[in-house]
């Protein structure tokens, strides 16, 4: 409807210009120039009075919905910055061209010089005022910019200089070309244009010369400015070093510190010489004249450029060439390269200290522990980690998604988008959960009801939400559930929902209006359905017209201001999806690819959604190539936000998780109303944080590397780890980040942690494993957890593999399969159990079978295994009992050693590490006939097992001996 008015409208202002041209016939060209001024002008205004509309309603619903959330400083901050960056470069760019533009037609001696000039100007600075205007983020992030104590090792500078000077200097330098190469063109084209031709059209080519000699000094001038920014680029390039690809690793090396660095500086000061020359030239004759000279005779004119400033000029990128281009590399190849290990072993050790601090991997945040290992897992470690047993995840979330979609869906416009992992305290007991929401599908209602009024009215909202326990099943391998059906099912009281309105979620999109005349479809009761009306803070105001108006521009037109169905307090709601809604209020933040919702003790549905500050400034910091593509060339990464949204209301917080953040900290200068602090956070949303799997991967990617703080073992690759994978289905993949319940040995109660296991690279055994704590107040500790050199562990690999090799197992899935149903093989958990001083790996993967015409995956099997044995039964306590002859979980643990004896027990395990240590060392040197190496082995082996000997203690029974 409004394209329509605004063609219209564009149409009448036409009138005018269309009887000028009809009255046209008899006028002189001179009248009928001044008769179409006006007519034009009109049209002009038209077309200025039709995007002022435009840009005035899109910007005032803008203010309304941030104004809902009570974010309208964060509004008025970027708007503000916006228009003060345009006009004043605009104007800048305008008073450069006009007076530039200006005296070159002075000197083609142009009537209209001030008109044209005018003109050109006009349109030339209103762009690059657009152009520069983009740069509002980077402006509000320099004058903001947080201080902090971390500098580069080489330059000294802090962190923030590169973060948020350097690359604005830069982005400054290159608007600046911008604007040189619009009046560069412009004069050029005016030069063409007031250069006279011949009767053939031809260009007069002598008056073109004294043109260009009429100009020259701004042509030099222009020059002059060209070569500063050159120099002043070659200068910044100094401190991009830091970013330098030609080393081993990322950041400046040998050849960039010795060599490129001078060569910059070098570079720096020719083309200053030759800008200042330039520049000195439009003052001093004898400078001119030496650039350029014209000869006058009468038969033709000649412009001749002088010898000397091209060879100058000449020689100087000769000069430069060799300095920045042929001289480092010839270091680099004769040099460097042949010396590598002990030339770049300093810039190795850079790299790895800056990319431990950019990812938060360093040993201040990552905390290295080694336990001995034991192989048989006995009754009295089941005893001391009952708990966790008891909470096992047995559920696949790809499994119990499909599961939840064929049973819980209830009608086919509901759906659930996906299935969270978090825990709550149920009936007094901490457990794991699997909840999902179920959202509205509008595309699954019936054809005939998908009308205007059904979509916008009707049906504007989801409901309710399934949880299930993580590890209980019923018969036939159904999921349990705490909260089921609609209306809600709910077995646990201590559970409440009291907003089971979902009206912003994971798969909501479209605009709907609330709190109308027409009541809201809640949910299907029988052969009826169950209508409300929505009674939160959610929503825009559409009551009043004038945001009536606006709301019709902006989405259904002439529907909106027809209808009768609004009435005072009705609201629109938009933006709904809970990621577009954080990416609205804050645009700079990257969010994790898994929201999830908590049930709060008020009853209500928020989702939380982790939220990153990246960069791919940090100096000397190694570039992130990973599995996560979506962050593929960053450096630096922290999980600084949590932000929550409210499913009924729609109201958004953002909640500061890592103080230590200078990205974080300067966005809370430029915005100061817009984050909370952690502290802020309510304690019952403390309970649901989770460690995200996005942010936990590339941490664990790049500590598989760059765990190795030794330089030279980091040049030589030595210690590479890997992930671990696993079976899923019917192939291979890497193992992901995953949550499990956890009883830490110096912690009583147990915990929720997101971990990984590690492999060596190309090899499938398991050698450590790292957490990542979840539960206050030691949220966000990382742990590793490594195995003794010399103790092979059996990784999920070789899991997989004894249950493929065992034969009632294998040809059990054969059989199933043969059958027509699919097999599912579900995570293969490796649960680490602690027993005092010895950490025990179980594994456990759960086996669904699903018919070949149903999506409803049952589970069948639970696969328990420790180190020694594999086992499988219907149910995880029975798997445990075959494993460990008897087992009860519920059965209470041998009494905890005394403190003198846990000194003794850690005491006799070392030795044991320490044997199996000199041991490998031994063989390896023997293989290698490294005969003296070996010896000194030998004798430090015999001399662990004389101390060995010499203990009177005996022994764990389940402890991992010697090798020998």
């Amino acid at each position: 409807m409004f394209f329509i008015l605004g063609v219209i409208f564009f149409l009448i202002g036409c009138i005018p210009l269309f009887v000028t041209l009809k009255n046209a016939s008899g006028l002189s060209q001179q009248e009928l120039t001044e008769k179409l001024k006006k007519p034009i002008l009109i049209i002009l205004l038209d077309i200025a009075i039709l995007i002022l509309i435009n840009i005035f309603f899109h910007y005032y619903t803008e203010f309304l919905w941030f104004n809902n959330l009570n974010f309208k400083e964060r509004f008025w901050t970027v708007l503000s910055s916006k228009i003060y960056l345009y006009i004043i470069s605009a104007l800048i760019a305008f008073l450069f061209l006009y007076f530039n533009l200006k005296y070159t037609l002075k000197k083609f001696k142009s009537n209209a010089s001030g008109f044209i000039s005018f003109l050109i100007s006009l349109v030339l600075g209103l762009y690059f005022g657009y152009i520069v205007a983009g740069l509002w983020h980077k402006i509000l992030l320099y004058f903001n910019q947080y201080q902090t104590e971390i500098v580069d090792p080489v330059f000294n500078k802090p962190i923030n200089f590169y973060m948020f000077s350097l690359p604005l200097y830069s982005d400054i330098l290159g608007k600046i070309a911008i604007l040189l190469f619009f009046l560069l063109i412009t004069m050029t084209v005016l030069l063409l244009f007031f250069t006279n031709k011949d009767e053939y059209n031809n260009f007069d080519m002598n008056n073109l010369k004294f043109n260009i000699w009429d100009i020259r000094k701004q042509l030099f001038y222009i020059i002059g400015l060209f070569f500063l920014i050159l120099g002043i680029n070659s200068y910044l390039n100094i401190f991009e070093l830091l970013y330098s690809k030609t080393g081993v690793v990322t950041g400046a090396g040998f050849t960039d510190i010795h060599i490129r660095r001078y060569g910059y500086l070098l570079s720096f000061i020719i083309y200053a010489g030759v800008s200042a020359y330039f520049f000195i030239s439009l003052f001093n004759k004898n400078f001119l004249n030496s650039i350029m000279e014209l000869k006058d005779s009468l038969s033709s004119v000649k412009l001749k450029i002088k010898k000397t400033p091209i060879k100058v000029i000449a020689g100087s990128f000769i000069v430069l060439a060799l300095l920045n281009g042929i001289v480092p590399n010839v270091v680099q190849n004769l040099v460097v390269e042949p010396n590598e290990i002990s030339m770049e072993l300093p810039y190795i050790k850079h790299n790895i200290d800056m990319t431990q601090k950019s990812f938060s991997i360093g040993k201040r945040t990552v905390t290295e522990k080694d336990y001995a290992v034991g192989k048989k897992i006995t009754q009295d470690v089941i005893g001391r980690n009952k708990n966790t047993l008891n909470n096992v995840r047995l559920w696949d979330w790809r499994a119990l998604l499909d599961n939840l979609k064929e049973q819980q869906e209830i009608r086919l416009y509901y759906e659930f988008n996906d299935v969270d992992i978090d825990r709550y305290t149920i009936d007094n007991k901490y457990k794991q959960v699997m909840i999902g929401l179920r959202e509205l599908n509008k595309s699954k209602i019936a054809a005939k009801s998908q009308t205007w009024i059904s979509e916008k009215f009707k049906y504007t909202h989801g409901y309710g939400a399934v949880m299930v326990p993580a590890h209980e099943f019923k018969s036939q391998g159904k999921p349990k559930f705490y909260i089921k059906n609609i209306p809600s099912e709910i077995e646990p009281e201590s559970i409440q929902i009291n907003y089971p309105q979902i009206y912003y979620g994971e798969t909501t999109y479209d605009h709907v209006y609330v709190n109308t005349t027409q009541e809201e479809f809640d949910y299907p009761k029988g052969d009826e359905n169950v209508y409300s009306r929505y009674a939160g803070s959610g929503g825009v105001d559409i009551g009043n017209w004038l945001n009536r108006f606006a709301y019709a521009w902006k989405y259904d037109g002439y529907k909106v201001i027809l209808s009768s169905y609004f009435k005072q307090g009705s609201k629109i709601m938009y933006h709904r999806n809970i990621k577009e809604r954080i990416k609205k209020v804050a645009p700079f933040l990257v969010l994790d690819k898994d929201p999830y919702p908590v049930i709060t003790d008020d009853g209500r549905f928020k989702f939380i959604v982790d939220a990153y500050t990246i960069s791919n400034r940090y100096p000397y910091s190694e570039i992130y190539r990973g599995s996560l593509s979506s962050f593929n060339g960053i450096n630096y990464m922290r999980n600084s936000v949590k932000a929550v949204v409210d499913c009924y209301s729609g109201e958004v917080k953002l909640y500061i998780t890592d103080k230590t953040d200078v990205i974080i900290q300067t966005y809370k200068e430029i915005f100061p109303n817009l984050f909370k602090t952690f502290e802020e956070m309510p304690e019952f949303l403390k309970k649901h944080i989770r460690y995200p799997n996005d942010y936990f991967n590339i941490q664990a990617e790049l500590y598989s590397v760059y765990h190795m703080d030794d330089p030279q073992v980091f040049y030589q690759q030595e210690d590479v780890w890997e992930f671990a994978t696993e079976r899923y289905r019917s192939y291979f993949q890497k193992i992901v980040p995953y949550y499990v319940m956890v009883n830490f040995p110096e912690r009583e109660q147990m915990e929720f942690i997101n971990m990984l296991p590690f492999t060596p690279k190309n090899k499938n055994v398991m050698n450590a494993w790292m957490g990542a704590r979840c539960d206050m107040p030691n949220y966000g500790e990382l742990t590793v957890f490594t195995f003794p050199k010399g103790v092979e562990m059996l990784g999920p690999r070789q899991i997989e593999a004894r249950i493929d090799q065992n034969s009632q197992m294998s040809q059990t899935l054969t059989l199933w399969g043969q059958r027509g149903s699919e097999i599912i093989r579900g995570n293969l958990l490796a649960l680490p159990i602690f027993d005092e001083e010895t950490l025990h790996i179980m594994y456990v993967e759960p086996i669904f079978l699903q018919a070949e015409n149903a999506n409803l995956p049952e589970l069948k099997k639970v696969v328990v295994a420790d180190q020694n044995e594999v086992f499988w039964a219907n149910s995880f306590e029975e798997s445990l009992g075959l494993l460990i002859e008897g087992a009860d979980i519920s059965a209470q643990p041998a009494a905890p050693l005394k403190q003198g004896e846990k000194e003794k027990f850690r005491s006799i395990l070392q030795l044991i590490n320490d044997a199996n240590r000199h041991f490998e060392e031994f063989q390896n040197n023997r293989s290698q006939q490294n005969f003296i190496e070996a010896e000194e082995s030998f004798n430090k082996l015999k001399e662990t097992l004389n101390k060995l000997r010499e203990q009177k203690e005996e022994t764990a029974p389940d402890t991992v001996q010697s090798q020998k």
